[in-house]
């Protein structure tokens, strides 16, 4: 403000200056920091993202394949902890030259964290040079860096996924291809492992399967059936098999193939076998209670049944049901299961066997196995698989083979069951051949 003699304001100055382009290059000095990596200056995930995305629209438009790739220094905690982080931070500059060196200029690489980088490649529909380009880029990464005077001695694993092969969104793109890069350092490192997109899809829909039998268990829908076991030429029932079924609340079935298979490899098969357990000594501790006694097999996976916990964990059933006698109860396994680990196999049935428990080998004939086997596994019954009794009336081949597993059981001193009788005339059949006891759908 200007003022006259008499103090009264008459005029302003004004002084001014032009920060544009200051402010512009603050700016972009601003988003260059939010979107790329101090140490290497390479874009970080969060533009790697971005760019990701982009691709993924191109793709669709040119049929056109996008692979995301992920690669890390194998060991690099032991540079760091052997020379410091200083060497360790060079390392990790030297890779990113490397890495920049060995892309195309459309291709884009990012450092995510630590000494995990990742790349996008487009524009390729050809896999075997896909792969042959991240062998390439893995030999070249692995040479040995020589870093203020010291040479390090390196090597690096990548796992890559591919879109639309790999069909979702840009974040899962980039999740599968760090767990492929997981899985490559879980097979020794210094490798290419390519993310597996059918097995994470049945990886998906067991791990959706197992959560549903979770809460069919908790609301009572799994439940036992019972097949009876008939002496044929007596016309008695002699003992029963218990069966899982899956029973929904609207009283619906679920066929045993379409979750049973599914899950015998996984561990959660170990908690529903101890489920069928209990559920069948109550059962057999029920009908004691109304005057029945009434012999019950289960079936044991092979998972469970070389589960380090799984004969202590049958003594604990036994006890919880006191009034059950051990010899009426008997265990089922697959004649395959046994042959697996025959070693383990016949310990642990020599273990049931102490505590009174039967045991038998479930669909005999199907599990290729040799007359050792016979001999070294302390099993007290063989069961004839069911494919074979169906057709041996019309088939000579399951005629010698039911024959032929008869003759084994009877040199073995095996008592032998015939599964899958279902018409009279394989009953009197079976009891010709001597065969007496039988089970089924007949």
């Amino acid at each position: 403000a200007i003022r006259n003699e008499h103090g009264t304001i008459q005029n302003f100055i004004s002084v001014s200056s032009d920060v544009t382009e200051r402010a512009e290059a603050h700016q972009r000095e601003l988003e260059h920091q939010a979107y790329h990596d101090a140490l290497t200056g390479l874009p970080n995930l969060m533009l790697v993202r971005d760019r990701l995305e982009h691709a993924i629209n191109l793709a669709n438009r040119d049929t056109k394949s996008v692979v995301v790739a992920s690669l890390d220094i194998d060991n690099f905690k032991a540079i760091n902890a052997r020379f410091g982080h200083v060497i360790g931070d060079k390392t990790i500059e030297c890779m990113a030259s490397r890495l920049n060196h060995l892309l195309r200029s459309g291709d884009t690489l990012g450092r995510v964290t630590g000494d995990e980088f990742i790349f996008i490649l487009e524009g390729h529909s050809d896999t075997s040079v896909i792969n042959n380009l991240l062998e390439r880029i893995r030999e070249e990464t692995s040479a040995p860096m020589s870093i203020d005077g010291r040479t390090l001695q390196i090597t690096a694993s990548i796992g890559a996924t591919a879109y639309p092969n790999d069909k979702h969104d840009a974040d899962t793109l980039i999740r599968h291809a760090t767990q492929a890069l997981h899985m490559a350092k879980r097979k020794g490192r210094d490798q290419v492992n390519w993310f597996d997109a059918e097995r994470e899809r049945e990886q998906t829909q067991l791990t959706q399967l197992i959560k549903k039998l979770r809460r069919a268990m908790e609301h009572k829908e799994l439940i036992l059936y019972y097949q009876p076991k008939v002496d044929m030429k007596r016309c008695q029932v002699v003992g029963v098999e218990a069966l899982l079924r899956w029973q929904k609340a609207d009283g619906t079935l679920v066929p045993p193939g379409d979750f049973l298979p599914h899950i015998e490899q996984h561990p959660f098969s170990i908690e529903v076998g101890d489920f069928v357990i209990e559920q069948a000594l109550t059962q057999m501790e029920a009908w004691r209670k109304a005057g029945l006694k009434l012999p019950v097999s289960v079936n044991v996976s092979a998972l469970q049944l070389l589960d380090q916990r799984f004969v202590e964990a049958l003594v604990t059933h036994l006890r919880n049901h006191p009034k059950v006698e051990p010899a009426d109860f008997e265990i089922e396994i697959l004649e395959s299961a046994a042959i697996g680990k025959i070693n383990e196999a016949a310990k642990v049935i020599e273990r049931c066997k102490a505590l009174g428990v039967s045991v038998s080998l479930d669909d005999f004939g199907t599990g290729y196995a040799a007359l050792d086997y016979l001999k070294r596994l302390p099993a007290q019954t063989l069961k004839i698989d069911q494919s074979f009794v169906r057709d041996m009336q019309g088939d000579d081949t399951d005629m010698t083979i039911v024959k032929g597993i008869m003759g084994l059981a009877d040199a073995f001193s095996f008592n032998v069951i015939a599964e899958g009788v279902e018409t009279p005339e394989q009953g009197r059949l079976l009891v010709a051949l001597g065969c007496d006891i039988g089970q089924g759908y007949g």
